[in-house]
């Protein structure tokens, strides 16, 4: 976090430390926010796709007839959508059904395509919550690197391609003078544009300054939107971290409020799903569809009216100040436990120090209770 402010009243959700609407942007503040990206959303899709490969691959054979009996039952006594919604109600009420039903297993040492075992990219299974197995020396650290790989990777390939580099090198490269260099730093974004711009000319394209009368109305476009991606990013970062708290609570916050909550939604849903026809589905989509397209002026002047009558209406109806009230993200979840250890007089520990590199070897509890994985050889 670079910059907090104070406000004057208690946010709507009783919790602090949510993205201002006017924070600026700044490329640490994007990086940051890929990052956290790929360790709560990208990491948990892949774990999630992982598990879906497990159950289509038949390895776990007693698993997959179980999900496939009650499947095609559901679907031949027309009770699919209804089963499908109280098996999430009951994973999201109680905590235990989801071990159970998807017993975990590492990341890294399932093969998406198969969903059998195969040997972890980073070569070892050194931790279980990476997407390559690398090895670790506190819980996260490894995860913390490959978000951060990640980034620099995307960085690379944009610069590579805006400097039109090819993998072989090419012959043609743009010289740099030695002046300027003495006093500043040189702006990546600046060389990889003005290398651009270089290839282009050299290719025997005419000078961008004098005929690309494109080039200030992209760039100006490109930059007026770095703010809503950023937001955009930070705010899909948040909503899964607070549903993930939710789903599995920290004290000091409500251990069974949240869930209930968000079991409470799916309530009406499952009643629906019981007393609607697929005709009648198929009926209320085709009128959804049909409003939506052609009641354009309808519904602007709808939203004109609560833009004027109530002008915050939007923030009251944001899932963190309705269904996910009191439920914190990580940085949240964090404050609030340091500041219940301050006033406890019994501050926190400091972050763990890496300091020198973890062993290439695998963890010790490597490939302890897999025996729902069966015994497959590892892929070379």
């Amino acid at each position: 976090m670079y910059h907090v402010k104070a406000l004057p009243e208690p946010p709507l959700g009783g919790l602090d430390l949510n993205i201002a609407d006017e924070e600026e942007f700044s490329p640490d503040k994007l990086r940051a926010n890929i990052e956290r990206l790929y360790m709560t959303v990208i990491v948990g899709v892949v774990s999630f796709w992982k598990h879906i490969a497990r159950l289509r691959s038949w390895r776990e054979r007693n698993r997959t007839i179980a999900f496939a009996a009650v499947y095609f039952t559901a679907w031949a006594i027309d009770l699919l959508v209804p089963t499908i919604v109280a098996f999430i109600i009951v994973l999201i009420v109680h905590p235990p059904a989801r071990t159970y039903c998807f017993p975990p297993a590492p990341i890294a040492l399932i093969d998406s395509k198969t969903g059998g075992v195969k040997k972890p990219t980073a070569g070892v299974l050194g931790s279980d919550n990476s997407l390559t197995g690398a090895p670790e020396k506190y819980e996260g650290e490894a995860v913390e690197q490959e978000a951060a790989n990640f980034v620099n990777s995307f960085t690379s390939i944009a610069i590579s391609s805006a400097a039109g580099k090819h993998p072989q090198g090419d012959p043609s490269n743009v010289e740099e003078g030695a002046s300027g260099l003495e006093d500043t730093s040189p702006d990546p974004g600046r060389i990889a544009v003005g290398a651009a711009d270089a290839k282009h000319k050299s290719s025997g394209g005419e000078p961008n300054s004098t005929h690309d009368k494109t080039k200030e109305p992209m760039s100006a476009a490109m930059w007026s939107k770095t703010r809503p991606v950023m937001h955009t990013i930070a705010d899909i970062t948040d909503g899964w971290e607070r549903f993930a708290n939710a789903l599995s609570p920290t004290a000091p916050f409500p251990k069974d409020k949240p869930r209930l909550k968000l079991a409470g939604c799916l309530v009406p849903v499952l009643l629906a799903s019981i007393f609607t026809s697929s005709y009648m589905f198929v009926k209320m989509n085709g009128l959804i569809v049909g409003v939506g397209f052609f009641a354009d002026p309808l519904i602007w002047r709808g939203l004109s009216y609560l833009n004027r009558e109530f002008p915050h209406w939007q923030k009251l109806l944001e899932i963190r100040n309705t269904l996910l009230k009191g439920v914190p993200t990580n940085a949240q979840l964090t404050i609030t436990l340091l500041r219940i250890g301050e006033a406890k007089k019994a501050p926190l520990p400091p972050p763990p120090y890496s300091g020198p590199p973890p062993p290439d070897a695998a963890h010790e509890t490597a490939g302890q209770n897999l025996e729902h994985l069966g015994k497959y050889p590892v892929n070379h």
